[in-house]
């Protein structure tokens, strides 16, 4: 709303750029496609896939639903995904080209359907969705980020709305982010750096 014509991403790889109205756009869309397909609030949806500006449309379509995303870490085999996820049950796992391969094996086992980047999600988004625009509970859990599992089995910890929202002040306040910033995001998206260290806060701060 405030500045919806603004660049939010522009994608390294390929040179495209979403702006801000695009990527609420193309979170509805996604929004629709997964609750086409039998998703909706508290269910879990894993998703497995290298930086992406897709990871955060995705992030921001599970926000709208209440749907929990679940970042896997694509350096882990198969048969350790499927231990990180039996907790969290997963209803689905999107994943990208690189990773087809590695999706299929762990929701061969654990149940999940299967969608990929190619030929569901980019769908999703070209087929659009009606505009979500209600109030996001701050505590509702959003997604789930997976402890090392140093100790034992990795935990689910949860993150929120307001957990966000905290960081991106936080972090704003500490290096005098502003609209006019740009960001290149290089850590993994599995984890809270790659998410939160500085992606999120940007965003969040109308910067690119």
């Amino acid at each position: 709303e405030i500045s919806p014509d603004a660049l939010a991403f522009r994608d390294a790889e390929t040179g495209r750029t979403w702006t801000f109205s695009d990527v609420n756009a193309a979170a509805d869309g996604i929004a629709e496609g997964l609750r086409r397909a039998g998703l909706g609030e508290g269910d879990r949806l894993a998703i497995l896939c290298l930086n992406r500006v897709e990871f955060f449309l995705t992030l921001f379509a599970c926000q709208k639903t209440g749907i929990i995303l679940c970042p896997l870490n694509w350096r882990q085999p198969a048969p350790e995904l499927v231990e990180t996820l039996e907790p969290v049950n997963a209803k689905a796992i999107l994943h990208d080209a690189m990773h087809a391969g590695l999706a299929a094996d762990v929701a061969a086992k654990t149940g999940a359907a299967l969608f990929g980047f190619d030929d569901a999600l980019h769908g999703w988004i070209a087929q659009g969705g009606p505009a979500l625009r209600a109030a996001v509970p701050a505590t509702r859990p959003w997604y789930l980020l997976f402890t090392s599992g140093t100790t034992g089995r990795p935990k689910a910890v949860i993150q929120t709305a307001r957990m966000a929202w905290a960081n991106a002040i936080n972090i704003g306040q500490a290096i005098g982010l502003t609209a006019e910033d740009r960001s290149v995001n290089f850590l993994p998206l599995f984890h809270t750096a790659g998410i939160n260290l500085y992606t999120l806060p940007v965003f969040l701060n109308g910067a690119s």
